[in-house]
């Protein structure tokens, strides 16, 4: 019989490797119809930032997210693909390889590769019509919401779980913290109403 135990602060995020082999601050462009970019899309910060912090979120509405100091795990992992572009159909790509490791020890207790691919609809071919319509934060929002997924993938790995030796229930108190933060994550379109909804029947299955 596996004992339920309440999971709180438990896990810090440490350093992500940029394996992508191009500019640390390049996310993708908006392409003409000989592909060459009429809009170049980049990060202000390194993307590899950009993940830290968007796993640091993820754990936030978990519950589970502690410092570096005081963590029993810490995630590690590496990027092998972030990227976006618009040519006839909005596109964009996560591909990560993510470690979870026991701090005390410096010792991985598991590890596996997530990948999300999404595209999105387009204003159709044409010299320019893409770059005369399109959206670069339309576009910048769909590769958020890829990597999101990928991210999801991980913390639904059930290996997760039993990496941290205990079935994670959240503490009654933070659920409407963690509700707080979804409904933000939705109003700003980092998440879209379907994944909003995936992740409110999650936090509420919880009770």
């Amino acid at each position: 019989m596996v004992a339920t135990t309440t999971v709180s602060g438990t896990v810090a995020v440490g350093s992500f490797r940029d394996d992508r082999g191009t500019d640390a601050n390049w996310l993708g462009a908006i392409r003409a119809v000989y592909g060459n970019p009429l809009k170049k899309l980049r990060t202000e910060q390194p993307t590899r930032e950009i993940v830290e912090e968007a796993f640091r979120e993820a754990l936030r509405v978990r519950g589970l997210l502690a410092s570096v100091q005081e963590a029993t795990f810490e995630i590690r992992g590496s990027i092998k693909k972030l990227d976006c572009s618009y040519y006839l159909n909005q596109e964009a790509h996560a591909h990560l390889k993510v470690e979870l490791v026991r701090v005390s020890s410096d010792t991985v207790v598991f590890g596996s590769s997530y990948r999300s691919d999404q595209t999105a609809g387009g204003f159709g071919a044409g010299m320019f019509a893409a770059g005369m319509f399109a959206s670069v934060e339309t576009l910048r929002q769909l590769a958020q919401r890829t990597l999101n997924a990928a991210i999801e993938q991980f913390f639904d790995d059930a290996s997760f779980s039993r990496a941290l030796g205990t079935t994670l229930v959240a503490e009654p108190a933070k659920l409407g913290e963690r509700l707080r933060r979804l409904d933000s994550l939705r109003e700003s379109s980092v998440i879209t109403e379907d994944e909003y909804q995936v992740q409110r029947r999650k936090i509420l299955n919880e009770l």
